[in-house]
């Protein structure tokens, strides 16, 4: 065999083997899935997105008929479970439940964030959008927004809030700045051990979301001064807006949704994208998920890359406003 001949025949054999593997490839999306999938919550159990990670965990398990397993993986503002993530294989069996805080805000809080969150991940569906309650511990004497600021005030640099997200961290900051005062940020990697100091009086305040603050309000565990948007809650007619409390355009609107590693196979984010679309229109599951805010309906995965980019927009905006500097 001639040397001219010897090298067409090894280029024939890379050709027929990525040819092989192109097919494989295929095969394994068409087939897709056909192991257990895991879904990675960026915070503790017990968190807002914990919860939507649960109810999706039940449906996405009858929809697929695969095992689904979520993974706890919190800690810096959710930035370490997004980086495994976007680390991980993109073949669609492991998937994170990000959002707001992990998407949106991030990238501003931080000088030199692990992950890109444009260029690494492949948004699926948007679950959901939710709103956030200003939250003081029951058995305190404050009863108002108007209350808070005045403890504060007095207190000057003794008063202090918690934070288990990017998202609680800018609303905190901003409602301080908003108001001229000044209390110490105390971080936790997620809500619920925040909620826990904040009862033991250990912080003054704490912004929630919707989800995670319900139950402790029901509970008699928490108080809620204010919520952020422009209407009140139906689960909590009795508590004001921001507006209504004496301050103006204070709305703090927050998205959760499912992406995947960037490079994830379009039959399988399809596949994906159309079963959580199934389970979205569902109406128990959407009385389920009406705990953490507004269901939304199934929309085209070619909507989400500007929905990315207004949301990105709006919560630098919102970092900036607040004087946070990066980390």
């Amino acid at each position: 065999m001639t040397i001219h001949t010897r090298r067409n025949a090894i280029a024939l054999g890379a050709i027929a083997v990525l040819g092989l593997t192109v097919q494989s490839g295929n095969a394994q999306s068409t087939n897709y899935p056909t192991k257990p999938i895991k879904l990675v919550v960026p915070y503790a159990a017990g968190s807002g997105t914990d919860f939507v990670a649960r109810v999706l965990q039940e449906e996405l398990q009858k929809e697929l008929s695969v095992p689904v397993i979520v993974e706890n993986r919190a800690g810096a503002n959710g930035t370490i479970g997004s980086d495994y993530v976007s680390k991980a294989l993109p073949d669609g069996y492991t998937l994170l439940v990000g959002g707001s805080s992990t998407h949106s805000a991030a990238p501003s809080l931080f000088k030199a964030l692990p992950y890109d969150p444009d260029r690494d991940f492949e948004m699926i569906a948007n679950v959901v959008e939710s709103q956030f309650l200003l939250v003081v511990r029951s058995d305190s004497q404050i009863y108002s927004v108007k209350d808070l600021v005045r403890v504060i005030s007095n207190n000057r640099d003794k008063s202090s809030y918690g934070f288990g997200s990017a998202t609680t961290q800018i609303a905190g900051s901003s409602f301080l700045k908003r108001m001229a005062i000044i209390a110490q940020p105390i971080p936790y990697k997620s809500n619920p051990p925040a909620i826990t100091d904040l009862i033991a009086g250990i912080v003054d305040f704490l912004f929630l979301d919707q989800t995670t603050a319900i139950p402790q309000i029901k509970g008699g565990k928490v108080r809620a001064l204010a919520v952020a948007n422009q209407q009140r809650m139906v689960e909590l007619a009795d508590v004001p807006t921001f507006a209504e409390a004496g301050l103006a355009n204070f709305d703090v609107q927050t998205w959760l949704g499912i992406l995947a590693p960037r490079g994830v196979a379009d039959a399988v984010a399809e596949k994906l994208s159309e079963a959580i679309g199934k389970i979205m229109i569902k109406s128990s599951v959407r009385e389920r998920l009406a705990v953490t805010g507004r269901p939304l309906p199934p929309s085209p995965r070619s909507t989400f890359p500007a929905y990315l980019k207004v949301q990105r927009e709006a919560w630098t905006t919102k970092i900036k406003d607040s004087g946070i500097q990066p980390e």
